[in-house]
C-alpha cells in the first residue's frame, strides 16, 4: 500500500498469477483527515503517523490530540476517536478492494499463506486486524530480509518495495555475471581444441 496506489501481485507454485493496481493510498487517508480536521496537509500526515489507529475500538475514549489550524488560527483539541472515524472507513475501503481483485483472480482458495502487506499506512495500530476481518484470510506484515548495514533503519515495510527491487537486480546481475564466465569457459575450450586440430594438420 504505497502513497497514491496500492499494488496487487498474487503468486502461486512460484510464478505470478496475477496483478492489479488500485488508484487509492496513504494519501488518499491523509487528504480525508485533512479535510476531517481542517488542518494541512503535512500536519495531517503527522497526525496520522503519531495519533492515527485503524480500528476506533482500539483507541481509548477519552484520548485526545491537538490539531493544527490553517490560516493562522489557534490549535484545536480534538478527541482521537473522531481520528479513527475518519481512518478506517478509507482502510477499510482499500482492504475491501484488495478482497474483490482476489475474488476476481479465481485465486482465493489457494491463499494458504494468507496475505503479505507492506507499505508505511499498514504500520497504522490496528491496520492488519481490519486487514484480516475485510479480506477473510490471515494477513502479516512483510518487511525486507536478507539486507545487512542499517538493519534498524531499513527493516520496515516502508522499504520493502525498493529494497525487494534492490535484491532482485542483484540477483540477476550474479546470474549474468556466471553466465559469461561460463560462456567464456566453453569458448576457451573450443579455441583449445582448434589448435590442437590445427596443429594436427598443420
Amino acid at each position: 500500500m504505497g502513497s497514491g496506489t496500492t499494488d496487487i501481485t498474487i503468486f502461486h507454485d512460484g510464478a505470478v498469477k496475477h496483478t492489479a493496481v488500485l488508484p487509492i493510498g496513504g494519501n488518499h487517508v491523509t487528504n480525508d483527515i485533512a479535510a476531517g480536521l481542517r488542518t494541512p496537509f503535512a500536519d495531517a500526515e503527522r497526525i496520522k503517523l503519531h495519533y492515527g489507529c485503524a480500528k476506533g475500538s482500539m483507541v481509548a475514549e477519552q484520548a485526545r490530540l491537538e490539531v493544527p489550524s490553517s490560516a493562522g488560527k489557534p490549535q484545536r483539541s480534538v478527541s482521537r476517536q473522531i481520528l479513527c472515524e475518519i481512518i478506517e472507513p478509507r482502510m477499510d475501503e482499500v482492504f475491501q478492494l484488495i478482497r474483490r481483485e482476489i475474488l476476481k483472480s479465481g485465486y482465493e482458495d489457494y491463499l494458504g499463506s494468507g496475505v503479505v502487506m507492506t507499505g508505511g499506512s499498514m504500520l497504522l495500530p490496528g491496520a492488519l486486524e481490519a486487514a484480516e476481518v475485510a479480506i477473510g484470510c490471515p494477513v502479516r506484515l512483510g518487511t525486507p530480509r536478507h539486507v545487512g548495514g542499517l538493519v534498524d533503519v531499513i527493516a520496515n515495510p516502508v522499504y520493502s518495495s525498493a529494497i525487494g527491487l534492490v535484491l532482485y537486480g542483484i540477483k540477476r546481475q550474479e546470474r549474468s555475471f556466471f553466465r559469461v564466465r561460463e560462456d567464456a569457459t566453453i569458448l576457451s575450450k573450443v579455441k583449445h581444441r582448434m589448435s590442437d586440430w590445427l596443429s594436427d594438420f598443420f
